[in-house]
């Protein structure tokens, strides 16, 4: 019967796509997509898979009434599943499965979650929406056409064929309208539409311009409605041209059987990777064949690596399946150009790298997959005499986790030895990865930061209640208290207690009155840290990185640098340094010049909910405690046996939220995570993205210099208290001109205070070993340190200096002054004075005679001492 549905289909467009890498319009690509049709099995097992699992989002109640300043994005998923139930149960056999997937997809994305979204079988993966050119956006505003990047300039080559356009014409034109509206304002509003990643306006149109505009995978997006399929452009220089979307696909399909029969292949597959043979060796798939090498061989690289990261160096056991892992790798491919911001061209075989831009210089120090220091250098830098350094982080998903952590930390330990005058810490494109990482690179950057992990919590249901109760490894981590350290859980099914989610669960009136009006309790379980110290990759390494000191550079030194794209891990690391008055934040790009956007606040990361699941490692842990279930039984069977999704689609989740680290700021019982709470950026500079290598240096070259003089310029109107146009955030350890250096290190044994703008020496910090007890803070609104009960000796940090310039090679500097200072005086007074040095050396001259007959003499008397002893033990 499923068979015989899906090949029963007449469509009025007929599936002919018989070249691979060739576009093809939207209207004749359709009849491909379009050929299957929706089947009994597959509806009603994956409707029953995601409406059993929906409430592991812990953002399904939140999301249905979003806190200011995101209202206008409310959204409800449970009544879209519902709707989307009544609808298509009545269409069987008559509905394409297209349609039907991608209605569920667009319920997801309307999240705005990165984290929360509907994966399509991988039989749609195999086309993507295509657009022929990309765009440069100018400081001023201005758009202009230019080339896609090289390793898919193939699109623009089939389409100059397919439509008899002449793209080279249109290079470097100033657009003046699209479809009738300014060209900034209509992407934004574009992206506003079709971009997923972010619920910022600001990192949608930055996520359009670096790439999801112009090749999109439809196992992710959907099409674009009709209005927006043709765009027609009026240029600055009075032509007009009319460029539209079209589609082309990795796989040759010659008629609808074609279709059916590749989308029959996603069904019913087990696991979404096979191992072949016994070395772990992945096949590249037929879209990584049409690649260049260079681009293929870094997209079967990362498939290993996840590979890896899924099954445990080639195990096939549950439990080392990652979901973190899954969601990098579609974030990686869902764009066929988005690895392009990711292919940094690596410096290690040389020292210096030479912009033509700009004419800077970039020396790399240390760096791998994950990250890149260089010391930057240009006309300003030397004239200002500062040395400026850049720290760029692409990941924090390494394909080697121990390799990784130890170049870290012997990055930071080369810049402990330097005088760093400013860091930049560019976050551009940043997709997260694993959460420690953050965590972990936040801590090396500021060790006297505290607490180090967030604090997280999830919702209670009852898929949740029954994996809790039997211990699955679904539910096991290294659990404390979020702010004072002590230990919760440690990852062991054996003596682990499930007090930390039956326990003290919270609730909270803003969902269950104003969301639901009394009717339902959504309950959640109390708020907690954790890290994955205990995960086999990072333990390797870990004990270094906890012993490493870190920098604590002053917060008017250092800077994140961020297009608004950060996310997950990233978002973590970025926000918490922020919260807790680190750094500056400096946005890029972003709809920050557009009245129609003035009141959405640039937040300087996206989709920050906390960590990330999908029905893959659901169904996992769930067929591992039905195949072995617990002695006392498994509870709630009948929700349990619903999780399968018969394809190979899957659906992903955010599982934790994560809340707020300020206090003071933001009540520590908010209801509000950090995923509806904007952290703004402090200054945004008019740098749009580029297309190609945005990541990389290239990017990095277009708005390095900027960033610099904005930093020195607000680093200086700080210390000279011209606090107009300085962030209140802004603060520094070492003084400033009617403040000297130290003069305020801690105001008690417990607590640090730093210089404001206004010269006035407040509480920054707690000192190490303390942390800011919430409890405290609520009675008294005053800031009291306590001391910190952490349980593993990992959490117990070193101090670093208080100063951080006085490392070693500002002593040895030091040093050589005086020296110097001292050769000098010693000059001065031999030219002025000869008799007094002559009388010196002359009383001095015998006495080293004496000395040198004394040690001769007690040298002598040793040797014949040890002789006799040797003697001695010889007989």
């Amino acid at each position: 019967m499923l068979i015989a549905l899906s090949f029963a289909v007449t469509l009025l467009a007929e599936c002919r796509m018989p070249y691979a890498r060739a576009t093809y319009p939207i209207s004749s690509a359709r009849g491909c997509i379009e050929a299957p049709l929706l089947t009994e099995e597959v509806f009603y097992q994956t409707q029953e898979a995601l409406e059993a699992m929906l409430p592991m989002n812990v953002f399904v109640d939140i999301c249905k009434k979003p806190p200011a300043p995101y209202e206008h994005l409310a959204t409800d998923t449970e009544a879209s599943l519902s709707l989307i139930r009544e609808k298509y149960s009545k269409l069987i056999g008559k509905a394409t499965a297209w349609e039907y997937h991608e209605a569920l997809a667009k319920t997801f994305r309307d999240l705005k979650d990165a984290h929360s979204l509907y994966v399509k079988p991988s039989f749609f993966g195999h086309f993507r929406l295509a657009f022929p050119l990309a765009f440069n956006v100018s400081k001023t505003g201005s758009v202009t056409f230019t080339d896609l990047p090289t390793s898919v300039r193939y699109i623009s080559e089939s389409y100059t064929q397919m439509f008899s356009v002449n793209l080279a014409d249109y290079i470097g034109a100033e657009i003046l309208t699209i479809n009738n509206e300014k060209p900034l304002l209509y992407l934004a509003k574009w992206a506003d539409k079709y971009v997923y990643s972010t619920k910022s306006s600001h990192g949608r149109l930055n996520s359009l311009l670096s790439g999801d505009f112009y090749a999109r995978s439809l196992k992710v997006f959907g099409l674009p409605e009709q209005g927006d399929e043709n765009l027609v452009f009026t240029l600055v220089d009075g032509r007009s041209v009319i460029l539209r979307f079209s589609i082309y696909s990795d796989t040759i399909f010659n008629s609808e059987d074609d279709a059916v029969r590749a989308y029959m292949r996603c069904i019913s597959l087990s696991t979404p990777y096979t191992l072949s043979g016994g070395n772990n060796a992945s096949e590249p798939t037929a879209f990584e064949k049409l690649q260049s090498e260079e681009t293929a061989g870094y997209l079967v690289g990362v498939r290993d690596a996840i590979l890896r990261a899924t099954r445990g160096r080639g195990l096939s056991y549950p439990s080392d399946y990652k979901a973190y892992a899954r969601f990098m790798d579609e974030e990686v491919s869902r764009s066929g150009i988005q690895y392009s911001k990711y292919s940094h061209t690596s410096l290690a075989h040389f020292s210096y790298n030479s912009s033509q831009r700009s004419e800077s210089e970039y020396e790399y120090i240390k760096g791998d997959d994950m990250f890149s220091l260089y010391k930057y250098t240009s006309k300003s830098t030397i004239s200002n005499q500062d040395n400026v350094y850049i720290l760029a982080v692409y990941s924090f998903s390494p394909m080697d986790m121990a390799t990784t952590i130890n170049n870290i930390i012997d990055a930071l330990e080369i810049l402990r030895e330097r005088l760093i005058s400013q860091l930049m810490v560019v976050l551009n494109g940043n997709g997260g990865g694993i959460v420690t990482m953050g965590h972990l690179l936040g801590r090396a950057l500021f060790p006297s930061n505290y607490p180090i992990y967030g604090a997280y919590n999830i919702r209670a249901n009852r898929i949740m209640d029954a994996l809790v109760k039997a211990k699955s490894w679904f539910t096991l981590m290294h659990r404390t208290d979020p702010w004072s350290g002590a230990n919760m859980t440690i990852g062991d099914s054996a003596t682990d207690t499930t007090d930390w989610y039956f326990k003290n669960q919270e609730t909270y009136p803003e969902i269950n009155d104003l969301v639901y009006n009394g009717r339902r309790t959504a309950r959640f379980s109390q708020r907690f840290a954790f890290d994955d110290d205990l995960e086999p990759d990072l333990q390797q390494s870990l004990l270094r990185f906890y012993k490493f000191r870190g920098l604590d550079l002053s917060p008017d030194r250092v800077a994140i640098v961020t297009d608004g794209t950060c996310g997950s891990t990233c978002a973590t690391f970025a926000k918490h340094l922020l919260e807790a008055k680190r750094c500056l934040a400096i946005g890029l790009g972003g709809t920050t010049g557009l009245s129609e956007y003035s009141d959405d606040p640039y937040d300087a990361a996206s989709f920050s909910g906390g960590t990330v699941e999908d029905s893959q490692s659901l169904q996992f842990a769930v067929e591992e405690l039905i195949m072995n279930p617990p002695k006392d039984g498994l509870d709630n069977m009948d929700v349990l046996t619903k999780l399968r999704i018969p394809t190979d689609a899957y659906a992903r989740f955010a599982f934790h939220q994560l809340f707020s680290w300020d206090i003071k700021t933001h009540d520590w019982k908010s209801y509000t995570p950090l995923e509806y709470t904007p952290v703004p950026v402090h200054a945004v500079l008019p740098i749009y993205p580029t297309v190609e290598n945005w990541q990389g240096l290239e990017g990095i070259d277009t708005f390095a210099e900027d960033v610099y003089v904005l930093m020195r310029s607000i680093e200086e109107a700080s210390r000279t208290s011209n606090c107009t146009n300085v962030p209140t955030s802004l603060y520094h350890f070492s003084g400033n001109e009617t403040a000297s250096a130290g003069a305020c290190p801690y105001l008690d044994d417990s607590t640090r205070g730093a210089f404001n703008c206004n010269n006035s020496c407040v509480f920054y910090d707690c000192k190490v070993g303390f942390y800011l007890d919430p409890l405290a803070y609520e009675r008294t609104k005053l800031w009291e340190c306590q001391m910190r009960t952490d349980v593993h000796a990992w959490d117990s940090y070193i101090p670093p200096p208080e100063d951080h310039s006085m490392h070693f090679a500002h002593y040895l500097l030091l040093l050589i002054f005086l020296c110097t200072i001292a050769l000098f005086v010693f000059i001065i007074i031999a030219s002025k004075r000869p008799d007094l040095i002559k009388k010196c050396i002359a009383k001095m001259t015998p006495k080293k005679k004496k000395m040198a007959a004394n040690n001769i003499e007690t040298e002598i008397g040793l040797l014949s001492h040890e002789s006799s002893e040797i003697k001695s033990d010889t007989v």
